[in-house]
């Protein structure tokens, strides 16, 4: 969860300077990609840890609706961000696309990694054993 936690906010702090440099509707559009992208992604990990500490045999269950949020929320995000003139003045959805996907492939991978290790931690040495 630190290491995570870590990178996390190493993260935050380079699509803050990514968003700075590029300025205006882009670098909006990087901003509104990391925010998603983290917050989706974190509570992905801990839907997935709550799973996995719970039910541990629905564990792949969770990956999937992971996966599948993901996908949904790149889905309408992109397009809504594409085709709503709302939006189009205010974030660029291409700079919204990369970041978001750049953020969920980093968050994501890591926490699942944790939730694994927490996994294989809780059970115990004779379940292993058999």
């Amino acid at each position: 969860m630190i290491r995570s936690s870590i990178i996390a906010f190493f993260a935050c702090a380079a699509a803050v300077a990514v968003a700075w440099k590029l300025g205006g509707v882009l670098g909006n559009g990087v901003l509104v990609g990391f925010a998603t992208g983290a917050g989706l992604g974190g509570l992905g990990v801990l839907y997935q840890r709550h799973i996995m500490r719970t039910r541990p045999e629905r564990a792949l269950h969770a990956f999937v609706a992971l996966a599948l949020a993901k996908l949904t929320v790149l889905l309408v995000g992109g397009v809504a961000l594409r085709f709503l003139q709302a939006t189009q003045d205010l974030v660029h959805w291409k700079s919204f696309l990369i970041a978001y996907a750049a953020t969920v492939a980093l968050i994501v991978p890591l926490g699942a990694v944790g939730a694994l290790r927490n996994l294989r931690t809780q059970v115990p040495a004779a379940v292993r054993a058999s």
